[in-house]
């Protein structure tokens, strides 16, 4: 396991403004309406009853990774987009973001959100709704196998957690106030691309495709952490050491940071040692699991009923048997390297 890059990718930024806009008045929305989409509607609320609200819309037409909402009856902004490709200004993001760039590119777009805002003033100290840190790791041949333990991650403390399986794809395990996902970086990009590749220039699309095959030689996995506090937010403090939240959290729900997945040869072992199963019930647990590894679950659902894909995957863990363990990779990921270089900054 090899840490090739560490930083920030999405945010989410609040900032309060010090003088409320006038989002009650009409004039105001119609004004406001030649940048930005504004909405208002009835709704109910069981102390006020009936009221109005009042929100407002902005997508930034020359980086789409831009928006931004008027909320709180016109005395908060919220903003979110995805810090590297503000900086490159690019419909993709390759890279990964610095705590200081988080910074400067949250000042920048909060300007460029003021230029388009009639009677914005000044703003207290933001804070982030949301912060996406990631490492991208070259896990070579072991990256089915990372991408598999990635579903078995245990958030520390967390009552309710989902978990969704795409195995070789995706592993992702969401709360509340967190989401941890490991994916195959060269399949999100080239998911991406094949929908904007012919739109770039010449040179971008060469870099693109380059780095694409670059991931996909090195087995290239990103493990990303989304923080989504519901309450006050997190501060500058929190960003510029996002790298030890990540590394703590990563420890924990890694159990320390060594990780094994048995893989399609263990379920076959397990299956075939089961002397209370018939010789059909073990064929088809072992044709599931092969079937799954190939397809994932949306593969899966094309492929059958969704009555007939649940029934099998019912019978698959009720045997006991794990869907973390349905990959080609069998064998021991210690990620503690990678968890110290991302500590040490």
């Amino acid at each position: 396991m090899e840490l090739i890059a560490f930083g920030v990718d999405t945010v989410r930024v609040a900032h309060d403004l010090q003088q409320c806009l006038p989002m009650g008045d009409e004039a105001y929305r119609r004004e406001l309406a030649q940048n930005w989409t504004v909405n208002v509607r009835t709704e109910k609320d069981e102390v006020l009853g009936l009221f109005e609200s009042r929100t407002a819309f902005f997508q930034d037409a020359e980086n789409s990774t831009i928006r931004a909402q008027i909320q709180n009856a016109g005395r908060t902004l919220v903003t979110e987009y995805s810090v590297p490709r503000v900086l490159s200004d690019s419909v993709l993001n390759l890279e990964l973001a610095t705590p200081e760039q988080v910074q400067d590119v949250t000042r920048d777009v909060l300007e460029r959100i003021r230029a388009v805002t009639p009677g914005m003033g000044a703003v207290d100290a933001p804070r982030w709704r949301r912060l996406d840190t990631a490492a991208d790791i070259a896990a070579g041949d072991a990256r089915p196998g990372l991408i598999a333990a990635a579903s078995q991650f245990m958030v520390p403390g967390a009552r309710k957690v989902v978990r969704q399986v795409f195995p070789g794809e995706t592993g992702r395990v969401t709360t509340t106030q967190l989401t941890f996902r490991g994916y195959d970086k060269a399949k999100e990009l080239e998911n991406k691309t094949s929908r904007v590749l012919k739109a770039l220039e010449a040179v971008e699309r060469d870099a693109v495709m380059a780095k694409m095959e670059d991931y996909r030689t090195r087995g290239t996995v990103r493990l990303e952490l989304a923080q989504t506090p519901k309450k006050s937010g997190l501060s500058g403090e929190d960003v510029k050491h996002s790298n030890i939240k990540w590394a703590d959290v990563l420890e924990a729900g890694f159990r320390g940071g060594v990780v094994t997945i048995g893989g399609l040869d263990y379920i076959r072992r397990e299956v075939d040692g089961r002397a209370d199963l018939s010789p059909q019930t073990r064929n088809a647990l072992i044709a599931f699991a092969v079937r799954y590894a190939e397809l994932g679950e949306d593969g899966m659902l094309s492929a059958m009923s969704r009555a007939t894909f649940f029934r099998h995957k019912k019978k698959f863990l009720d045997a006991g048997l794990r869907l973390d363990d349905v990959c080609t990779y069998s064998g021991e990921m210690d990620l503690r390297p990678v968890i110290r270089n991302v500590r040490a900054g």
